[in-house]
């Protein structure tokens, strides 16, 4: 699992926020993460890789997080709020996959407009760490239409509070 206490930029940073909901399809965050290839844990130290091979293609973890635990997810920050023009909604998706430019949708969030019309808002989307492969990125898709203006930064990381 990644250090929690560091921030993994996905899309923007908060000098630079990026344009966001610019698409109705393709619309993928700046940076995708690479977490390393994964390994079986069959050979010394016989401890696997994020995620071993045998977690990866489960559906919810093996064991339930105690009180201890630290949700892990992204979290999107409304840099310039958007101008829907068109567009009804932004969905964001995460994406993983073993391979690079990811596609396969692990999380997903719907924002409505006036979610994402308030410059500041803090949104967070949980995920089940079971099903993050090697690669993480982010969809950023505008329901109908593609939003006239509007930025965002996100990033993935444990919830640290305030979140929506």
């Amino acid at each position: 699992m990644p250090v929690s206490d560091a921030l993994g930029w996905l899309h923007g940073t908060p000098a630079t926020p990026s344009n966001v909901f610019t698409s109705t399809s393709t619309d993928y965050s700046d940076y995708e993460l690479d977490f390393g290839a994964t390994v079986a844990g069959t050979s010394s130290p016989y401890l696997p890789a994020f995620p071993s091979r045998t977690e990866a293609a489960y559906t919810s973890p093996p064991e339930v997080p105690g009180p201890g635990g630290i949700q892990m997810g992204v979290h999107v920050v409304i840099g310039a709020a958007i101008v829907p023009g068109s567009c009804t909604a932004g969905v964001v998706n995460v994406l993983s996959a073993a391979t690079s430019s990811a596609t396969a949708i692990i999380a997903t969030r719907t924002l409505t407009l006036a979610q994402l019309a308030v410059a500041g808002s803090h949104y967070f989307i949980p995920m089940n760490i079971a099903t993050l492969l090697e690669f993480l990125r982010l969809n950023f898709i505008g329901t109908n239409a593609a939003v006239t203006s509007g930025t965002a930064v996100a990033w993935f990381g444990p919830i640290c509070g305030g979140e929506q």
